[in-house]
């Protein structure tokens, strides 16, 4: 699936997000309307800075495969991710991007590379409540989830729990 170059989306009062754009490099997206909540209208651009440069898996274990892609909000220049659904193209939940979503960093320009991780076991860095590290626990990967991490491999992994999408902290 090739992806446009940029799209625009509404954000509501609500943390997922949906967006419809064009499925052809260079055409321009358009917002798509959500409720009466409707607060600003955001375009984003679609960066080619990662390889690949989009990941497909179903991350969410609906069976259904999401693409995933790093975006730039043009307005804060802050960047961040999109996970849509392959099949339909439409809804688009945006993390980072200067959208805070489950206490991670509203901008993700820190990625240097990015996976797909295979269900199974891994760990969690555990955090005391002053930010110090406290230590780390086994956690168990229900589906495939996406790794983000640094050129130093500190990041995380992004999956899908109970209804919506969690922050593991770790480094790889």
């Amino acid at each position: 699936m090739k992806l446009s170059n940029s799209f625009s989306v509404s954000i509501a009062l609500i943390v997922l997000l949906q967006v419809q754009w064009a499925c052809e490099r260079g055409e321009k997206g358009h917002a798509s309307e959500l409720d009466s909540n409707v607060v600003e209208s955001v375009s984003f651009d679609v960066l080619t800075r990662l390889s690949p440069e989009q990941l497909i898996a179903d991350i969410d274990g609906d069976g259904k495969e999401e693409t995933i892609f790093l975006v730039k909000n043009q307005q804060s220049q802050k960047e961040g991710i999109c996970i849509t659904e392959l099949a339909e193209a439409k809804d688009c939940t945006i993390i980072g991007a200067g959208n805070i979503y489950f206490d991670v960093q509203d901008n993700l320009s820190w990625v240097q590379k990015w996976l797909i991780r295979s269900p199974g076991e891994t760990f969690e860095i555990t955090f005391k409540d002053n930010g110090d590290i406290e230590g780390s626990k086994q956690v168990f990967l229900s589906h495939s989830s996406l790794g983000l991490y640094n050129e130093d491999d500190l990041g995380g992994i992004i999956t899908y729990r109970e209804g919506g999408y969690t922050w593991i902290h770790q480094a790889h």
